[in-house]
């Protein structure tokens, strides 16, 4: 099977087929492996659940890491502050699944399956890079590009994820 992007034409043995970009899509995620991370690279994993352009791809990856500091109130002087820790450490993933041509609309419901649970999952980086157990606290999803059976074209999507205290 071989697909020409150029003309949208999709040849399978001597037959060559007009296709539009949904079958088009639809044949590049056979050959990668649907959800399967395949030959996607895997951009970051949470537990057993793989980032990649099959699943979830994240277009940006925000950190904010906090420490926690107490104060003592002190007369005409600045408030005494004491370190007792490290604080909030989260991570934001926002994102874009095309559901015609890469990823699934289930891709979120996965992640949301995994967050009910209650469960805390290995992070490892797209380098191999482990960076410990993170909760997944959030999904937000937005659906837009609607087509006539009201299935979204596009799908906005944030996932969060907070450090879990290693003990």
């Amino acid at each position: 099977m071989a697909i020409n992007l150029i003309s949208g034409a999709l040849a399978w043995g001597e037959n060559s087929l007009p296709v539009g970009g949904v079958a088009i899509a639809e044949a590049v995620n056979a050959v990668l492996g649907g959800t399967n991370s395949a030959n996607a690279p895997v951009m970051l994993m949470v537990g057993n659940f793989k980032f990649s352009l099959n699943t979830a791809a994240f277009s940006e990856m925000t950190r904010t890491t906090g420490a926690a500091w107490g104060t003592v109130p002190r007369i005409g002087q600045y408030d005494a502050m004491q370190f007792t820790g490290p604080g909030p450490d989260t991570l934001e993933l926002p994102g874009v699944i095309f559901p015609d041509m890469f990823g699934y609309a289930s891709t979120l419901d996965q992640l949301r399956n995994m967050m009910l649970q209650g469960q805390p999952y290995r992070l490892i980086l797209g380098d191999g890079s482990i960076i410990g157990l993170w909760a997944i606290t959030g999904i937000r999803e937005t659906k837009s590009s609607f087509k006539s059976d009201a299935s979204a074209r596009r799908i906005e999507f944030s996932v969060s994820l907070a450090k879990y205290a290693d003990v």
